[in-house]
Order: structure tokens, then C-alpha cells, then sequence
């Protein structure tokens, strides 16, 4: 081997020792300022995926689909509170304090009975080096397993997977414990839109009132902005149709959510509530030709109420009511303070009626 050569050899391998060194000078710099910030995520822009579990068997695969968009196990959309709520909780979470020995193994029997484990992919390199980002892939960047919320309720349990410490974790500043915003429950992350359709989407919309057959109607685009009211039955109006009104209607199917989901009542009490004349069964048809079903259920009830002019109790619920929607699949609570909007008999758009509600 020449000169030439030997020093290029040389060289070679001097080059790979100092890559090595300072590998290892990084990564022990990162793992002493660390430990604070050991279940944090420095950049939550390149996770990919969360998937969270629990030991009731319940599982949930978030996928980000754009920047401000995820998807939820593959079907849903996801709500933008609770996944902004857990990027910032993965960002800002802190070590408060390490578990003396005989309270961890008190800890860690809790934990194995009751936790929620969350594993968070990101694009990340194996490695870097001057900066330099080697082998980028979707890989698991964090796991670990968050218990249940410490006596003075700010402080939450975790442990990273493989760790024999068991950590109290909080974020600075909030008073609160963190277990409910690691919740593996689809239904805590399902997106509350109902329907979310602009008026330029819509084609017609179909109004059925079982109650009172002869204010059922239908509402037909005839070109842009302009629409045409019809009955149900195909028989003749005899008002004066006050045109804003229905552009006001149309344009309220623009973003209507839900309350709360509903879909693990007991099928006897579900199918007590389905089993009674719906309020409303409203179809919206898209320019696509989807159709959108929503049937609507007064609600009863819950404590006693009286009105104030008749001084008879009320026997339904004046705040919420409830909505079958999504073919059937979905079942949920919901305010007339959303749905109010699209609760509009025929008579509503006579020019001369001044009535605004129908419940």
C-alpha cells in the first residue's frame, strides 16, 4: 500500500472514530438533559401516528393525513381540540419526580391493572451527526404508560416502556392531572361535526314532519342562490314564500355538531328512544347525489319543569334533543340551540308568518 493510500485509510478511520464520539457525546448530553423532558416530544410537527391503549381492550390509531387534519382508526375524523390538547400535553410534559422504592412497586401494581399506553411514530433519523439527519424513517419515537392521577390531583403516573422508574409527570402551569387526555375511547376523539355541508353543496333538502304531514316540504336548487319550496305531496303553496328565509335555512347545514355520542346506551333504552315518532327526518342531497339523513328525537325531560304560563310540568326536554345520523350508526345528544336553525316547518316561510320556532 502506497503512501498516498495509507493516509487516505488513515484518514478514513480517524473520520469514523469522531463520528462514534461524538454519537455517543450526543446522545449522553441528550439523555442528561433529558430526564425532565423524558416523556416530551421536542417536535411534534414530524409525529406521523398515535396509537393509545388500554387494559379494557379499548384502542385508538390517530393518523395525520395533512398538517391540521388526522384521522381517527381509519374511518373518522379527528377532533382538533383533543389532538391539539395531546400534541401540547406530548410537547410540555415534565418530570416532577422520581418514585422512592416502596411507593413504585405500590405504583406500578396500580399501573398494571389500570393504564393507558400510548406509543407516538414520528419521521425521525437512527441517528445525526454534524447536523445531518442518517437513515429517516417512520419509526416509534416514545412509549410509555400513563397511571391514574397522584392524592393532590396534579400530578399523573408514568412509566416509559423498559424503565424500572416510575415518574409523577405534569405540565407547568396546569393544575390539572393528564390520564383523560391519553384516553384510548373512539368516542372521546371522533370529530363532533354532524354534517358540514356549504349552501353551493347542497341540491335539495327534504323535510318530513310525521306529527304534522301537511308542514312537510321540499326545497330544490334551481340555479345558483335561487330555490324553489315545494310541498311534500306536490300540492300548491298558499303563501307568499319568503325567499330569504330559505336561503337562510339552506345555509344552515354550513357546521352542525353533537354534544356528546350516545352510542353505547343500553339497546333497551335505544331502542325505547327510536321506537317514538321522530321530530324531523331530514334528507340533504349534495350536488354529488349523497344523501345525508338525520332523524331527530325530542328527549325527555330529566328533572321537572314547568311552564310559566299554563303552570303545567313540561314532559320534553326544552335544551336538548336527539339525533340518529351517519345511515343509522351514530345516535347522539345535541342542544336546539344548534338545531333550532333547521327546525322549520312549511308554514315558517309564509312572508307573513312571524313564528320562528317550532319545538
Amino acid at each position: 500500500m502506497n503512501k498516498r493510500k495509507r493516509n487516505t485509510v488513515i484518514l478514513f478511520f480517524i473520520v469514523i472514530v469522531l463520528a462514534v464520539i461524538l454519537v455517543i457525546i450526543n446522545n449522553r448530553s441528550m439523555r442528561g438533559s433529558s430526564i425532565v423532558h423524558k416523556f416530551a416530544v421536542s417536535d411534534t410537527a414530524s409525529i406521523t401516528k398515535i396509537h393509545l391503549a388500554d387494559k379494557d381492550g379499548n384502542s385508538v390509531l390517530l393518523e395525520r393525513i395533512s398538517q391540521a387534519d388526522w384521522r381517527l382508526n381509519g374511518q373518522y375524523k379527528a377532533s382538533k381540540p383533543m389532538i391539539e390538547s395531546l400534541l401540547s400535553t406530548a410537547y410540555n410534559v415534565e418530570v416532577q419526580g422520581v418514585l422512592q422504592e416502596a411507593a413504585r412497586e405500590t405504583a406500578i401494581k396500580r399501573m398494571a391493572a389500570k393504564h393507558n399506553k400510548i406509543e407516538i411514530y414520528q419521521s425521525a433519523p437512527k441517528f445525526k451527526i454534524f447536523g445531518i439527519k442518517f437513515f429517516i424513517k417512520e419509526r416509534v419515537t416514545k412509549s410509555y404508560y400513563v397511571g391514574d392521577a397522584t392524592q393532590d390531583n396534579v400530578g399523573t403516573y408514568m412509566q416509559l416502556e423498559g424503565d424500572d422508574d416510575v415518574d409523577i409527570t405534569f405540565v407547568p402551569g396546569q393544575n390539572a392531572f393528564l390520564t383523560l387526555r391519553y384516553s384510548a375511547r373512539e368516542k372521546d376523539w371522533r370529530d363532533h361535526t354532524i354534517i358540514a355541508q356549504t349552501i353551493n353543496d347542497i341540491k335539495a333538502v327534504e323535510v318530513e314532519i310525521p306529527d304534522k304531514p301537511e308542514e312537510s316540504y321540499v326545497i330544490e336548487k334551481i340555479e345558483e342562490r335561487r330555490y324553489a319550496l315545494t310541498t311534500k305531496d306536490g300540492s300548491s303553496l298558499s303563501f307568499d314564500v319568503d325567499t330569504f328565509r330559505i336561503l337562510d335555512f339552506v345555509s344552515s347545514f354550513r357546521k352542525l355538531n353533537y354534544e356528546g355520542l350516545l352510542n353505547d346506551l343500553s339497546p333497551h333504552k335505544l331502542d325505547s328512544i327510536l321506537s317514538t315518532t321522530p321530530m324531523f327526518i331530514i334528507t340533504v342531497t349534495t350536488n354529488t347525489d349523497e344523501e345525508i339523513k338525520l332523524k331527530m328525537f325530542r328527549r325527555k325531560s330529566p328533572y321537572v319543569r314547568v311552564d310559566e304560563v299554563t303552570g303545567d310540568e313540561l314532559y320534553w326536554d326544552l335544551d336538548r334533543l336527539y339525533v340518529l345520523f351517519n345511515n343509522g350508526k351514530d345516535f347522539a345528544l345535541c342542544q336546539y340551540f344548534t338545531f333550532d336553525k333547521i327546525l322549520r316547518p312549511l308554514s315558517w316561510y309564509d312572508k307573513e308568518n312571524r313564528e320562528m320556532d317550532y319545538y
